[in-house]
């Protein structure tokens, strides 16, 4: 079985548990913490070995040039993120933390991914040193999310990289594609469980899931609550 395909079915395995305990919200947020455990596992595992150019990773603590794009969810990480908040695992307090993601919500709804860019607008969750404040819990893709190189991640956000440049070798496809096939198999597994195939945009969905009373419960069964926070088509 190759590499991909294993994460992919350890990913859709974290849901086992979920229609075991009867489709709980409980069970759902276990879940995507299963998942959290196994990205953290990939990770440590990627470190360890003696992987090419792993050294050359540019990210540090305070750098979030990729933390201005527009970061898309699904319906389990956004009530994961939310729960994590109301339980006060963020690093600021909850309503400091709403008050951030309605402020940047006003800002950005209704964006497509190149005017997310455009307006250089900082994620919600970057506190004044632009460290992240939920990254225990942060979401799948930005977890995956690498640069070889700071300078050209700011000339992105800047819009100065060249056209090379955007043609280039900017990121390290191992971390990459690990976090991508989890996220792809958290995915899959969350379908075969019947739930609906939400993608949604992180700050719109995370205050839904934070303002709605019962949310998990609600979107297990069905209701189409996050029906505002959905990506725009084409993004």
């Amino acid at each position: 079985m190759a590499l991909a395909d294993t994460i992919i079915a350890l990913a859709r395995g974290t849901w086992r548990r979920f229609s075991e305990r009867n489709r709980a919200p409980e069970a759902l947020l276990a879940a995507t913490d299963a998942a959290i455990a196994l990205s953290d596992s990939f990770t440590r595992e990627i470190m360890a070995r003696d992987i090419p150019d792993l050294n050359r990773i540019a990210c540090a603590n305070g750098c979030a040039w990729c933390c201005h794009y527009q970061v898309g969810v699904t319906a389990p990480q956004a009530l994961h993120i939310a729960a994590k908040l109301t339980e006060g695992a963020g690093t600021r307090s909850l309503e400091e933390q709403k008050q951030k993601l309605a402020a940047l919500d006003r800002r950005t709804r209704g964006l497509d991914a190149a005017q997310r860019l455009k307006a250089r607008l900082g994620c919600a969750f970057l506190d004044a040193q632009n460290a992240c404040t939920i990254y225990a819990f942060r979401p799948f893709g930005c977890r995956g999310a690498n640069s070889i190189d700071a300078d050209l991640c700011h000339a992105f956000l800047e819009g100065t990289a060249t056209p090379e440049q955007r043609n280039g070798n900017w990121l390290h496809k191992v971390p990459y594609e690990a976090q991508r096939d989890l996220q792809d198999g958290f995915h899959m597994g969350s379908l075969e469980n019947g739930l609906r195939d939400d993608r949604l945009e992180l700050t719109a969905a995370v205050i839904v899931a934070l303002n709605t009373p019962d949310a998990a419960q609600r979107w297990i069964a069905g209701e189409d609550i996050f029906k505002d926070a959905r990506l725009p088509e084409g993004a």
